[in-house]
């Protein structure tokens, strides 16, 4: 109710022995001193002790008479001189005057023990200087002048790896971080910051009293001060001078509210990530995902970084994915309409095993790119010879985008131009001498059968036979979000790099895919595959890269993407259960048009996607990951859903008459 005087500071607490030895802590509101300079060590009797010397109100240090100074030496009163003299004058801080506090023990130890024989009283004397010939006041200053044990003991523990809210430090604001116009005064900021440290050291106290794991301690203690910055910056901004303190009292509310229980959790999550990938992986990969784990938990940040955590947890749980959910919304694409869709739902026994012919060298194939024929694997020698000549690299003019209808520049009329280089196609000479782009001739071949010659195709189901019979670990899932790249072969097109990620979107495969027929082109721009990634990081052939996918796919998981026929193609895989986003979102056109995924993503859900350039490519994990957004915001957005292709639906669905302009769509071989 009314603000301390501090009256009675330089007294020694008469009562609370144990608090002055270090056992316990202070009470809350005790008016006396609790300096450890001060405390009571040992019982002497009372003719060690000099007797009590009487002082006038108006002295504040008690002068010596002269028979106590008698049998003490010239060096001993002049050092009980020095300390009276500095006892008057200020308090003298130890650690700017340490031999000060040297000399005045000393000094009182030798009064003690030479005054012995003029007291025959026990009395409990202090092993402070002061206490011995000076009154409270003198005491308490030069208490102040010797560096106290229980300071002793706080540098120790924190050298030795101990906590203390007290050791942590809260920032500071400087005047440079206030503004000078702000009616909001730099010292009440400064005490809203320093309960806002307070109370995120005690809500991170699970964590910075991890010892035996430094990196938490760590971390922990710089979140306390990054979050009490943060925490004092959004209410000043927020807040007028009237309403600051009352907006600092609901966020400390409310970071009292938080559930301790859930940092506890935490804290046993991270040792038991720490002791498994410790040995396994980098140190470095380890502490960075710790350190995620950490900044992801839903108890730790600001009031506003915790809110959004919440509401983006609440968003996930609505919008989490299950078998159940997507087979009772429809999502799911009908059986019997697999086929039409060009799936392969079953491999013909006639068909055999597959993989008779690896490549089609020396067979006449027309170029996908300028429509040439031209020999695969090289012409033959003209002279007759068994060796062949290699293909030019730069046989083949083309142009890398589609056609699109433009209003011509000269005439009102509209054209067909190529939107890679915006050539009008009716200049076309026919030679390629207008052509954009230089490379060697590809194909690429699209029937079911022709593609088992390369490599046959196989079932899920019999995948999964596989797995048992050779003891495999699995860890099937019920959704799983899938993408590859291809990239131009002596056998076609072949695969290149599978990519799997799970309903939640961390990434469950992704391996590069050696081929067995020659690389004829890498297909950089729409693969995002080069030359020394391939040679480096290609170890895993089709067959040992589905036997990993089949660890998480079995004949039950709903497998999803973009143009998934293509996908399940290139694995040479036959699946039945997948939900294919080309065909969620219809065209308004209806089926066969198909609206691109980067269109999709774009229209959807706001993101631009597939724009890395010529030397970077496509990302077949952000591919996948987009797919799997885009089904999640159907799930969530859309009450009702069906896989028909009729085109009313698709209106329904998609909406005729709403054109958005988006990045012109650079499709190719059905990878888009």
């Amino acid at each position: 109710m009314f603000k301390p005087l501090g009256l009675l500071k330089t007294i020694p607490c008469p009562e609370h022995v144990s608090v002055l030895d270090g056992n316990s802590l202070p009470p809350p509101f005790c008016p006396f001193s609790h300096s450890a300079s001060v405390k009571f060590e040992r019982i002497v009797s009372s003719s060690e002790v000099p007797p009590p010397v009487k002082r006038s109100p108006y002295q504040p240090v008690s002068i010596l008479k002269n028979d106590q100074v008698s049998g003490l030496k010239n060096d001993q009163v002049s050092g009980l001189k020095n300390a009276q003299v500095s006892g008057l004058k200020r308090r003298i801080d130890s650690s700017i005057h340490p031999t000060s506090a040297k000399s005045s023990t000393s000094t009182s130890s030798s009064l003690s023990i030479d005054s012995s024989a003029q007291a025959g009283k026990k009395r409990r004397i202090s092993s402070s200087p002061a206490s011995t010939y000076t009154s409270a006041a003198s005491s308490f200053s030069l208490a102040r002048a010797s560096p106290s044990p229980s300071s002793k003991v706080k540098r120790t523990e924190e050298d030795e790896g101990g906590w203390s809210v007290v050791d942590i430090k809260p920032p500071t604001l400087k005047f440079s971080d206030h503004p000078k116009t702000s009616s909001i005064t730099l010292s009440q900021r400064q005490a809203g910051l320093k309960s806002f440290h307070s109370y995120f050291s005690q809500l991170y106290s699970p964590l910075l009293r991890q010892d035996k794991l430094p990196l938490l301690k760590t971390l922990a203690q710089r979140l306390s001060n990054q979050n009490a910055l943060e925490q004092e910056e959004e209410v000043f901004k927020n807040a007028s001078k009237f309403s600051y303190k009352n907006s600092c009292l609901t966020c400390l509310v409310s970071l009292k509210r938080r559930d301790a229980g859930v940092l506890i959790e935490l804290v046993e999550q991270c040792h038991r990530v720490w002791l498994r990938e410790r040995g396994t992986g980098e140190v470095g990969q380890v502490e960075a995902k710790l350190k995620r784990m950490i900044q992801d938990c839903s108890q730790v940040g600001t009031v506003s970084q915790v809110e959004r955590k919440r509401a983006s947890e609440k968003a996930k749980q609505e919008g989490r994915l299950t078998r159940e959910g997507l087979a009772r919304r429809g999502f799911l694409c009908p059986k019997g309409d697999l086929v039409k869709f060009d799936y392969l739902v079953e491999v013909p026994d006639s068909w055999g095993e597959g993989g008779e012919e690896r490549d089609c060298k020396g067979q006449v194939k027309e170029c996908e790119r300028c429509s040439s024929t031209f020999m695969v694997g090289g012409e033959a020698d003209p002279t007759g010879g068994s060796q062949t000549i290699p293909q030019d690299p730069k046989a083949c003019r083309y142009h890398w985008g589609k056609k699109r209808w433009e209003k011509s520049t000269t005439t009102k009329s509209r054209a067909q131009a190529w939107n890679c280089c915006g050539r009008l196609v009716e200049e076309s000479t026919g030679d390629g001498e207008e052509a954009c782009c230089l490379g060697p001739h590809v194909f690429k071949e699209e029937s079911t059968r022709d593609l088992h010659k390369r490599e046959g195709f196989i079932t899920t189901e019999r995948l999964e036979e596989l797995m048992k019979e050779r003891n495999e670990s699995t860890c099937h899932q019920e959704i799983v979000a899938m993408d590859c790249e291809l990239s131009y072969t002596t056998s076609g097109m072949s695969l290149t790099r599978l990519t799997l990620v799970g309903e939640d979107g961390e990434v469950l495969l992704d391996e590069l895919v050696r081929c067995k027929a020659d690389i004829i082109d890498y297909n950089t721009r729409w693969s995002g595959i080069n030359e020394e990634d391939y040679r480096q990081k290609a170890i895993l052939d089709l067959v040992d890269v589905r036997k990993a996918m089949a660890r998480f796919v079995n004949r039950d998981t709903i497998l999803i993407g973009h143009g998934l026929e293509n996908d399940l193609r290139a694995v040479r895989l036959v699946h039945t259960n997948v939900v294919d986003t080309a065909l969620l979102y219809k065209h308004p056109k209806g089926y066969p048009f198909r609206m691109s995924l980067k269109e999709l993503s774009w229209r959807y859900l706001g993101k631009i996607i597939q724009s890395s350039g010529e030397w970077v490519g496509h990302s077949s994990k952000e591919d996948a990951c987009m797919a799997l957004e885009l089904v999640r915001h159907k799930f969530v957005d859309e009450k009702t859903c069906s896989s028909t292709t009729s085109e009313e639906e698709g209106k329904k669905s998609v909406g005729v008459g709403v054109e958005t302009k988006v990045p012109a769509t650079t499709a190719t071989h059905g990878m888009v």
